[in-house]
């Protein structure tokens, strides 16, 4: 992860043709460096983020009173930023305290349904981290009025909260404390500045943020292409061999068993898995068939595309087959040449730069975060079964002589609704498609068209 002044180093200029939009945020702890993090990450998405930055401390201010300068802006995305610092001080003034998530839950709720009332903007809310006073030990979790206890029941409701609200997402910050530990705070600040987060923790937070927002405006990661050797399995099946590869029991190769568990579980979830790998064909398909502990099998990859081609080649042939943009893909591979040669080659494609160590691979790539989404449909849990119905629609294209005579073999139906809670997150779906059923290059969230 880049530091904010890295990152505003080789981000800090917005080119012509960046989407434009609009976002506020408010915060009961300082939060200037947030507006750093969040332009140099909305930039490295070729997003130009215009910010209002509220004074310090001031939500309910702005939220209550609707000559505020948040309903002036009018944005399109709000993050309402509370701290648990403030929360524990809340707490510990508070008298009925097993009732405490309950006053904090009905002031968030309230807060929401002003917002809602004047604008039609996405919000996003932050889970509070947990910070455990020990007051009550480890006994806390049978104390209903400690402050353990009553924090875990505030992020619970924030959960349930946005699941009823189309327009309300979740930025984690307990997970992303599960991954900088100590290192997302940093107390001297906090005492100095009122700063709730280490400068690192910002940074973490702008690049969450961030993707929350790309997830809503249609910017989502579609396709993961992956290489073999070494990546799915241990080993080169090339010389290595079907039984010489490691995969499955202990050690390296129970660590790529993991990975493969969680790649089928993004597949699962809607995303096309792809290969681009330079190995002989039928030598690697034997693994796919024969192998006894491999879990991914053919059925679940869209496009194999095995040979000893330039791998940029084959990552654009991809696109074609799928056709989708090279900004949805991921590609992850262990060589560092080959990352080198796609990141230089494909600028628009993202690359996992993955550790030296396998042991850490599937770490990394969790922590990355680089399939975010703001909605699931039917569809997208059969997205290899479609994306192969239509790479066979198109080889059987081939053998018609017009493209109406095709077209009229596929005995399609449209029928013609109206927009309604039932296929909103359908439609936002497909609107988003720019090189399908939008050509504007204008996306709008759901709430947007909602209205």
């Amino acid at each position: 992860m880049e530091s904010i002044i890295k990152l505003r180093s080789k981000f800090n200029k917005v080119e012509k043709g960046y989407k434009k939009l609009k976002l506020a945020i408010l915060s009961d702890s300082t939060s200037q460096f947030f507006v750093q993090g969040l332009k140099a990450y909305g930039i490295k998405n070729k997003l130009n983020i215009k910010i209002l930055e509220s004074n310090f401390d001031q939500i309910k201010l702005q939220v209550l009173n609707t000559n505020s300068s948040l309903y002036k802006f009018k944005p399109d995305f709000i993050f309402l930023n509370f701290s648990t610092q403030k929360l524990l001080n809340q707490f510990y003034r508070y008298e009925v305290r097993d009732k405490f998530f309950l006053h904090i839950s009905n002031e968030i709720h309230r807060l929401i349904k002003n917002i809602n009332s004047e604008l039609s903007s996405t919000i996003i809310l932050n889970t509070f981290n947990e910070i455990n006073d020990n007051v009550f030990g480890n006994y806390a979790s049978k104390v209903t009025s400690s402050f353990l206890y009553q924090i875990r029941k505030i992020n619970l409701d924030l959960m349930v909260l946005s699941q009823k609200n189309q327009n309300i997402f979740i930025c984690d910050l307990i997970s992303i404390q599960n991954i900088l530990g100590e290192n997302m705070f940093d107390q001297r600040l906090y005492y100095n500045s009122k700063l709730a987060y280490s400068i690192k923790g910002i940074s973490y937070i702008s690049k969450n943020l961030v993707q929350i927002i790309c997830s809503n405006i249609g910017l989502l990661k579609k396709c993961l292409i992956l290489d073999l050797d070494n990546t799915l399995w241990g080993g080169v099946i090339g010389d290595d061999g079907i039984n010489g590869i490691d995969l499955g029991g202990e050690g390296l190769g129970a660590i790529y068993l993991e990975i493969q568990q969680w790649i089928l579980e993004l597949k699962n979830r809607g995303i096309i898995l792809a290969v681009c790998s330079k190995n002989t064909k039928e030598i690697a398909k034997e693994v796919f068939d024969k192998h006894p502990n491999m879990l991914i099998k053919m059925e679940d990859i869209s496009i194999f595309k095995v040979n000893w081609r330039d791998k940029t080649d084959n990552i654009l042939e991809i696109k074609e087959d799928l056709n989708i943009d090279l900004n949805s893909i991921v590609f992850i591979d262990d060589s560092p040449f080959e990352r080198g040669l796609v990141r230089r080659n494909l600028p628009s494609v993202t690359v996992a730069e993955l550790p030296d160590d396998p042991s850490n691979y599937l770490e990394y790539l969790r922590n990355e975060n680089y399939f975010e989404v703001s909605s699931i449909t039917n569809s997208d849990l059969e997205k290899t079964k479609l994306y192969k119905e239509e790479s066979q629609r198109k080889k059987s294209k081939i053998k018609f002589k017009s493209n109406n005579a095709f077209l009229k073999s596929l005995k399609m139906i449209a029928k013609i609704d109206t927009i309604n809670d039932y296929n909103l997150k359908r439609v936002f779906q497909l609107i988003q498609k720019t090189n399908q059923f939008n050509t504007t290059n204008r996306r709008y969230s759901q709430n947007k068209i909602k209205e």
